[in-house]
């Protein structure tokens, strides 16, 4: 259902876009980010150990794809927010220390983003800017989730809380066009105040059966790519007053 209201809020754009005033500067894009692991900024491998049991669990990749509603005020300032699904992908590894046991496998967790931002610009040239930001995100994850092997373990993320909040960092460069709308690619960081969720592993045997957690920090690391569409000539200039 959050979904498919994300996909209607994106085929209403066009039609907000034309019902613009002359001398408004809101502007409407779309924006992908594809998510990179980095050990440098601490999103790799997340560790537990307990017992004779080890979890590594690894966010190797995932995206983010929504909306931008852009306000530029007079100045070099703007403000963004929107709406964006977020997809991480994870892969696992689990060790027994007292047997031959290892199993590796994958699992996605899905969460929806608010973002609330602010940008600062710097012209580099006669329609190309280069900016930087930093402000806060609100995180929803609507479910938990399971997954496993049945006879070998059983995998289950639970989150910390329904919302939760981040911190944004941004720094890009866009270019504005005459009649094309403006382009922008970039780099993100976000940091939640709190992990996320916590991914519980069993070993399933008979007898006794262990099991491990490890928290899921919700850290990435990510391009940002941007198309706000056209603005009408006035909103071109006063925006760049």
């Amino acid at each position: 259902m959050k979904l498919r209201i994300l996909l209607f809020s994106l085929l209403l754009i066009p039609n907000l876009i034309l019902a613009q005033k002359p001398d408004q500067l809101t502007f409407f894009g779309i924006e992908y980010k594809p998510i990179f692991s980095s050990r440098f900024f601490t999103t790799g491998p997340q560790l537990g150990f307990e017992d004779s049991l080890s979890y590594s669990v690894t966010n190797y990749s995932g995206s983010s794809f929504g909306m931008v509603i852009r306000h530029n005020f007079y100045g070099k300032f703007s403000f963004e927010t929107g709406i964006n699904i977020i997809t991480r992908n994870y892969s696992l590894e689990l060790s027994e220390d007292t047997s031959n046991f290892f199993v590796q496998d994958t699992f996605k967790l899905v969460s929806y983003e608010i973002p609330l931002l602010g940008l600062v610009y710097v012209q580099s040239g006669e329609r190309s800017f280069i900016n930087a930001g930093g402000g806060l995100s609100v995180n929803f994850l609507p479910s938990e989730l399971t997954s496993g092997k049945p006879e070998l373990y059983q995998q289950l993320t639970r989150r910390n809380a329904w919302v939760s909040a981040s911190l944004l960092a941004q720094l890009g460069f866009e270019y504005r066009t005459k009649e094309s709308g403006i382009f922008y690619i970039g780099a993100s960081y976000h940091l939640p105040f709190r992990a996320l969720a916590s991914s519980r592993a069993v070993r399933i045997k008979e007898g006794n059966q262990p099991r491990v957690s490890a928290d899921l920090n919700g850290r990435f690391l990510t391009m940002s790519l941007r198309y706000f569409f056209g603005p009408s000539p006035e909103e071109k200039t006063a925006s760049q007053l």
